[in-house]
């Protein structure tokens, strides 16, 4: 599967989107991206999706050009926690650039450290394009290189580019949902997802009994069957557990 590594001309880009969704394995996906990526003068770049930091990155949604070393010692370290880029990508709703981030005035010591690790590995620009994750997941491409060159519309068309990378990666195995996890339909009923709603707002079982005109312990039954139902035992499980089966939005 070969395209012309020539600068990409938008809109004519639609061969990649076409090769992309045509991509029957993770290698050729990353073949097409990479060529994608080479188009428009770019060097490396990844899709990270992260399921649980308790999972090492291989057992993850993680794929594409940037050396596996990179990956190892940011997880060695969890750097998740601190990684400005990664803590940028959580609240941001369009690409950004490295740039941008490790420029800013406003980093704790622990996030300046941990910028250290993609300047150390030689990533001291690029892009990185957040992605609406599957099941509230955090999800990002991001892509390494000289972004001085780019105008809106190649950053509009990597962003498209990086959505439908994403989207094509969870149908393939080993990442899709087949294979990945098994969406399952909701245990829960209105008024339990209403009193775990509230409790992962912060309120106590009598504040929620205001909210919903019910009683004190009335609230603690539902909020109890639903753990049962969860196959949980803590009230912060039901939150977490309700929340990645999006039988609650908080």
């Amino acid at each position: 599967m070969t395209v012309q590594a020539n600068k990409v001309n938008y809109p004519g880009d639609i061969p990649y989107f076409d090769l992309i969704n045509g991509a029957s394995n993770i290698a050729e996906l990353t073949d097409v991206f990479d060529q994608a990526v080479k188009g428009l003068g770019f060097d490396l770049f990844t899709l990270f999706e992260m399921h649980s930091i308790t999972l090492h990155w291989r057992k993850q949604l993680v794929f594409g050009t940037i050396p596996d070393f990179f990956w190892d010692e940011f997880w060695k370290e969890t750097r998740i926690f601190e990684a400005p880029l990664m803590r940028q990508a959580k609240i941001s709703t369009k690409p950004f650039k490295f740039r941008d981030v490790f420029k800013s005035t406003d980093l704790s010591w622990r996030e300046k450290k941990a910028i250290q690790n993609p300047i150390n590995a030689g990533f001291t620009d690029g892009l990185i394009v957040p992605l609406k994750g599957r099941r509230n997941r955090m999800a990002l491409v991001g892509i390494t290189g000289n972004t001085e060159h780019l105008s809106e519309r190649d950053i509009w068309s990597l962003w498209c580019l990086s959505s439908t990378l994403y989207q094509r990666a969870c149908s393939l195995p080993p990442y899709s949902e087949e294979t990945l996890l098994q969406a399952k339909p909701s245990v829960l009923t209105r008024r339990q997802r209403e009193c775990l709603t509230w409790v992962a707002m912060g309120k106590t079982d009598e504040e929620v009994a205001k909210e919903l005109g019910l009683s004190k312990r009335t609230i603690g039954f539902h909020i109890e069957n639903a753990k049962e139902r969860l196959g949980v035992r803590t009230r912060l499980q039901a939150v977490v557990t309700a929340t990645e089966n999006l039988d609650i939005l908080v």
